[in-house]
C-alpha cells in the first residue's frame, strides 16, 4: 500500500516541511539505500551545484528503520573542516513515517533558517556540503558533493 504523509509545523518564520512517500510517486516501493550503513542522500536541490539565500531546497534521502532510528541533515560551509551545523530547527530528528521498513523522504531546507548557527559570508560560499547522519550513530552519514550558496 502506498503511504503518504504530510506534516507541516511552524517555528516562528520558519517552516518544516517533511514528507514520507514511496519513490517516484508511480506508487512503487521505496528501495533500500546503498551502502551498508542504512541511510543514503539521494539528492539536494535534484542536482543543482548552486542555490541563492533565502532559497527552499528540497534534500531527498532515504534509510531503512531497522538500522537508523532517525535522521540528522547537517551544513558544512567549509567542506566540513571546521564542523557541521544542524539545518533543521530545533535539532530535532527526522523520525520514520510509517511502518515501512524503507523510509524515502523530502526535506524542505530554506537556506538561511539555521538562524546564527550557520555564518554565510556575503557573497559566495563556494564549498558547501550537506550531511545526513543516523540520529543515535554519528560514525553513519552520507554526503553531498560540494555546492555554492550565493549570499
Amino acid at each position: 500500500m502506498v503511504r503518504k504523509m504530510m506534516a507541516a509545523l511552524g517555528i516562528g518564520a520558519c517552516v518544516l516541511v517533511l514528507s514520507g512517500c514511496p519513490k517516484p510517486d508511480d506508487g512503487t516501493p521505496c528501495t533500500a539505500p546503498a551502502g551498508t550503513q542504512g541511510l543514503e542522500l539521494v539528492s539536494v536541490g535534484g542536482g543543482k551545484t548552486t542555490f541563492n539565500f533565502g532559497e527552499s531546497v528540497p534534500i531527498e534521502f532515504k534509510f531503512d528503520q531497522t538500522i537508523v532510528t532517525g535522521i540528522l541533515i547537517k551544513i558544512s560551509i567549509d567542506g566540513g573542516l571546521g564542523g557541521w551545523k544542524l539545518v533543521q530547527t530545533g535539532g530535532k530528528q527526522i523520525d520514520p513515517v510509517g511502518g515501512d521498513q524503507y523510509q524515502c523522504m523530502t526535506y524542505t531546507w530554506t537556506i538561511g533558517s539555521e538562524g546564527e548557527a550557520v555564518n554565510y559570508a556575503a557573497g559566495s560560499n563556494a564549498n558547501c556540503v550537506l550531511r545526513i547522519e543516523d540520529y543515535n550513530n554519528t560514525n553513519a552519514t552520507d554526503q553531498s558533493t560540494a555546492f555554492t550558496i550565493n549570499k
